[in-house]
Formats: C-alpha cells, structure tokens, sequence
C-alpha cells in the first residue's frame, strides 16, 4: 500500500526504532525548549508545518541564506539522503539520526542500509531507502488506517498531511558530527550545517537554540499563534539502561558484602571473640556507657564494620528498589506505547457500517436522527437580564 503519513508521537517513533531492529534507542517528547537535558541524546526530530502544500521530491526547497554543506566528500560520507517517496519523511529523520551515530546497535536491516550506501550520493541514497520493502511495511504499519470514504475524495497533497485540518507537516533532524551541529532535511539539496560545537556546553544546548530562533523567526515570537511544533530526542533506552543498573547493583553489592564479610571474619578469628550482629557489639563484653571509655575500648573497630555494613545493606536496598521502580515504570510506558498503537492502527469503520447498519434494520437509527436533528434546531434560551 506504499508509505502512508505517520502522527508525531514518541511511542509511535519509539516502536519503528524496534521495528528497524535497533537496540537500545527510543524517543521522548522535548516539552519544554529551555529546560536542560541531563542524559545522552542522540538526535532531535523536529516536526513543523509545511508553507507549501505540493511537497514532491521534484520540487526541492532551497534557501538562498541557508549554510549548505556542498563538500561532496563530506556530503557523501555522512548518510544524507532525498526524500524521493511521498510520506517517508518520518523515517527519513529518524534513519538521519540513526545512521550518523556510530554507538548505536543497527541491527541487520539498517546496517545492510548503511554499508551498501556508503559514499552514495543523496539522491541514490533516497533511492534505496524507497526500494527497501522492509522499511516501507515497518514505517506504514504504524499509520491510521484510510477506510474513509471521505478522505479518498479530498484532494491530499504529496507529503505528511493532517487527516483532520487538512495541513502539511514535515520532519527535519538535528545531530553532531565531525564536532559541527547538521541539520538534515530530505527536501533540501544539502546538509545544513550551523557551525562548531561550543566548547563550554552540551551540542544538544546548541540544537534547541537553533530551533527556538527557527520557531520565534516563524511565529513573529507571539504566543498565539496556529502554527505547531513538536520536538523529539533520540535517547538511548531507559529499560534497557534500568535493567543494566539493576545487574550493576547486584554485582556491586555481592562484591561488597563478601569483602566486608571477609574482613570481619579475619578480624573475629584473630581476637576469638563472638558478635552479635544485631547490635554489633562483643557479647562477653558490652561497651560501657562512657564516651571516654568506648573511645578505649578494643571492640570498637569491630562496631564501626558491623555498622557500616548494616548501612551499606540498607543504602542498597534502598537504591535497588528505586532502580526497580524506575524498570517498570519503563516498561509499564512501552507496554502502553504498544496499546495505543493498536488503537491507532484498527480500523473501526467495519465495526461502526455494521452497528448503524443493524440499529436501522430495527428501526431505532431514524429516531436517534431525528431526536438530535430537533436538538440542534431548538434556539438556545437567553439568561435573563437581573434588575
């Protein structure tokens, strides 16, 4: 059924990334432009309404003031490709960022992708993306389903449309490279590029800069206005990173547990004295209740490793379950990802024909008709005006 418009949506995004067969990535809405971001990001896709409503691969828009990266060696190495498909440019972006990071797991799919285009030019890059069936059926499973009559009917531009305002939209990804901040667009003859990283802050600073100047050049810098933006991070997965924590955190307090437990029991053979390890005192010999005493007293080092271990056991349990807390919620945010998507992609048409279908074999849909037709003709009462 070729490529079909893909929502903006970070699960919907989040899932294509598996359907790739990457490992490790997922994608989260940015909300908020000027907030830091405190992890690794991969890339942003930023999501924008199109001023055009012919958006074909033949009609590339070019800016005059725009800094196009024409080096044809650095053009061609990095992967940089056309948008030669109508509605593929959702997987465009996120392919921009995916192949131009070198520590993510591509997995078979995009690594094939990857190193039989290498050195290609954009546009026979395009070309491969568009004759790769895999890439077409994992980007169109995702998509509403086009049951409805009405739609067929209206005349849809050539790219990413709203199926309800009826407005064009495209993606564009940002990402670092070669210490220089790119910005790739399928519909642009060139890479973008906007200049060095800064020396005294994150590339990811750099990017959100870069789009809060496009958003305020675009709007004027009102707050109102009907233009709409989205912005996307590339992360690395947060299950896959709870989960290697959790391990992480086993291991290390396996590791410190045995060590301490070693030390006390080197340190009770040597003086044959037994410790009760709930109140981490010698049995044969309570400490006495003055401080100056206790400073003397020859148990004391047992008491401060008893204690520190007792601590560390709580301090890692405490940090263990936190992790826990943190892996589900993660996978409880996936596991609803894959819920929505099965409502966004099921086609309820089949089951509404069939419904209205048996309410007017009954004779009940013209009632129910008529009743809201008589609703919406009644006039609507006027508050009185008080004296």
């Amino acid at each position: 059924g070729g490529w079909k418009e893909l929502e903006s949506d970070p699960g919907l995004f989040t899932l294509l990334v598996e359907d790739f067969g990457v490992e490790g990535v997922q994608v989260d809405e940015i909300y908020d432009l000027q907030e830091a971001i405190n992890r690794k990001v991969y890339g942003f896709i930023f999501l924008f309404k199109w001023n055009e409503a012919g958006r074909s691969r033949r009609k590339i828009q070019s800016t005059v003031d725009e800094p196009f990266c024409k080096d044809e060696e650095i053009v061609n190495k990095m992967f940089f490709a056309h948008q030669l498909v109508p509605n593929s440019c959702a997987t465009h972006a996120l392919l921009s960022v995916l192949l131009n990071c070198e520590d993510v797991q591509l997995g078979p799919l995009i690594t094939r992708l990857k190193t039989d285009t290498y050195k290609f030019s954009p546009e026979m890059k395009g070309f491969a993306i568009g004759n790769i069936p895999e890439l077409a059926f994992s980007h169109s499973k995702h998509a509403r389903p086009e049951t409805n009559p009405l739609l067929d009917m209206q005349n849809k531009p050539n790219g990413i449309t709203s199926t309800r305002t009826m407005e064009a939209f495209h993606y564009t990804s940002y990402f670092p490279l070669h210490g220089r901040l790119f910005e790739l667009d399928g519909l642009k003859p060139f890479p973008i590029d906007h200049g060095p990283l800064p020396s005294d802050g994150t590339w990811h600073d750099m990017a959100r800069r870069v789009v809060t100047s496009r958003i305020t050049a675009a709007t004027g810098g009102e707050q109102c206005h009907d233009i709409r933006y989205n912005l996307m991070a590339v992360v690395p997965c947060q299950v896959q990173h709870f989960k290697a924590k959790l391990e992480k955190l086993k291991a290390d307090y396996t590791f410190a547990k045995r060590a301490v437990e070693n030390l006390l029991s080197q340190t009770s053979n040597s003086n044959e004295e037994k410790i009760n390890f709930e109140t981490g005192y010698e049995l044969e010999d309570p400490p006495d209740d003055n401080p100056s005493s206790l400073a003397h007293n020859n148990g004391l080092k047992n008491d401060q490793e008893i204690s520190s271990i007792k601590t560390m056991e709580e301090f890692m349990e405490a940090l263990k379950s936190k992790n826990i807390s943190e892996y589900f919620e993660s996978n409880e945010k996936r596991y609803k990802y894959k819920i929505d998507c099965a409502r966004r992609t099921h086609d309820y048409v089949p089951f509404i024909s069939l419904f209205l279908a048996m309410l007017e074999e009954r004779n009940i849909l013209s009632n129910i008709v008529d009743k809201n037709v008589q609703l919406r003709k009644r006039p609507i009462s006027q508050p009185k005006a008080k004296r």
